[in-house]
């Protein structure tokens, strides 16, 4: 049997409903733009402003380690000592030429990257919402598609409006009415939905990259800690480089 509610808290209920699935379908949006384009122009924009100093840093602590190896190896030879601190360092050293490499691929691709105006931003936030709330299956359970969800969040990630309107006029055309049972059920469930999705929205401001995310005065002030950070890193470099020139120096002596 149906629910037995009379008539205008019939029409209040669907307009509560109509009212959830907007704001269910908002929290969706909100949580993809935060991830997936919002995010990746911080992520981006801090490639850009900081990559070039990390990356000389990480390259002066390389050409360091290996200077480090090859002089344990001429102290140590092929001891076990030796065999084990060789094993060490080549360890780190591949671990830091790993995120070497990762840093130079994000740079090319933040150089190569380029923002997209808010005013487009809002257009497509709009349609996203409207596919939204016609395909997605937590608001409906019965008619949604994944496979249809998924292209138009692909859409909405490159910025594709084109594509995003051609989906909004075909799917969208028509609006379904809501039954007139199950309503309170469906309140509910759209209640708790709602209240899942603000949590992960909130969850997302919190972590980075928008936990990271510096105003003019902290990118000036993480710079500054960068260039300080690498011309240590370089000074060690440096040092490390004349113990090794010392140390064959001092081997051909030993030779002659």
């Amino acid at each position: 049997m149906g629910d037995m509610i009379e008539l205008p808290r019939v029409k209040e209920l669907k307009a509560s409903i109509e009212r959830l699935r907007q704001s269910v379908a908002e929290a969706i949006c909100t949580k993809e733009y935060l991830v997936h384009v919002k995010g990746r122009a911080i992520e981006m924009n801090y490639c850009l402003a900081f990559y070039d100093q990390e990356i000389a840093i990480l390259e002066a602590r390389c050409r360091a380690l290996v200077l480090a190896r090859e002089r344990e190896r001429l102290l140590a030879g092929h001891t076990p000592a030796g065999k084990i601190a060789e094993a060490q360092m080549d360890e780190v050293l591949a671990r830091w030429e790993g995120e070497l490499a990762r840093k130079k691929s994000l740079l090319a691709e933040a150089r190569a990257w380029k923002p997209r105006p808010a005013a487009k931003d809002e257009e497509l936030c709009a349609l996203m919402i409207s596919l939204i709330k016609a395909l997605h299956p937590d608001l409906n359970s019965a008619s949604g598609d994944e496979t249809l969800m998924e292209k138009a969040m692909a859409a909405f990630r490159a910025g594709d409006e084109k594509a995003l309107r051609h989906m909004a006029v075909e799917i969208c055309r028509e609006e379904k009415a809501l039954p007139s049972t199950g309503l309170l059920e469906e309140e509910k469930r759209l209640n708790h939905l709602l209240h899942g999705y603000t949590k992960k929205v909130a969850a997302i401001r919190e972590r980075p990259p928008f936990a990271g995310a510096f105003d003019a005065e902290g990118r000036d002030s993480r710079r500054n800690e960068l260039i300080k950070e690498r011309r240590r890193a370089e000074k060690a470099w440096d040092k490390e480089e004349a113990a090794y020139m010392a140390l064959l120096c001092g081997k051909g002596r030993e030779k002659e």
